[in-house]
């Protein structure tokens, strides 16, 4: 389409600015063409147009959403990531990939449902989701066996291939409590 205005007085040597907010309605290339004319005559008529090409990339809205269970825990049993992706679209998210951050002496058990898992020696583990499509999620449990007590941080994020208009929902942190655990018996006479 074509979009027009006119400037009433430009003086000379000033400048005029215009701002056109615009929706692709599909990826690629799009090329943006400005044009100016006057009704004076115009010595340097070679600047009165500029051309400029703009990708268009698709956009996926994904959140993530986890609890971890049980909380407190005691130290020796398995704690249990509950852990929800969504893609609000518009697109179809691909390439995803879920990222659980563990102390590196913390042993992954369990992964449901079974998905392609790398673990650093950081402690970082990464899942590939692989794709979702527009208004869709999945829902991942995965389980972990603390070594230690005591504070146990937690950090998850989802990232996929195409943009994310509104990425503070991609990451969530919190932290669950290992109690040290105990061994009594009762002795009796």
């Amino acid at each position: 389409g074509v979009v027009s205005w006119t400037i009433d007085v430009l003086e000379p040597g000033a400048r005029h600015t215009e701002l056109i907010g615009l929706v692709a309605d599909a990826e690629g290339t799009v090329t943006n063409v400005v044009q100016v004319s006057a009704y004076e005559f115009d010595f340097t008529p070679d600047n009165n147009r500029s051309e400029i090409e703009v990708p268009v990339i698709p956009a996926a809205d994904l959140q993530v959403v986890a609890t971890a269970s049980p909380d407190p825990l005691p130290l020796g049993e398995a704690l249990f990531y509950e852990v929800a992706v969504t893609n609000a679209g518009p697109n179809p998210a691909t390439a995803i990939v879920l990222q659980v951050v563990l102390p590196a002496d913390v042993a992954v058990e369990s992964v449901e449902p079974e998905l392609p898992l790398e673990r650093d020696d950081q402690g970082l583990v990464s899942l590939a989701l692989g794709q979702l499509p527009a208004a869709s999620g999945i829902e991942i449990l995965l389980g972990v066996r603390p070594v230690d007590f005591g504070p146990m941080p937690h950090q998850v994020a989802v990232a996929a291939a195409e943009f994310d208009p509104v990425p503070e929902p991609n990451t969530v942190a919190w932290e669950t409590l290992v109690l040290p655990a105990a061994d009594l018996a009762l002795l009796g006479p």
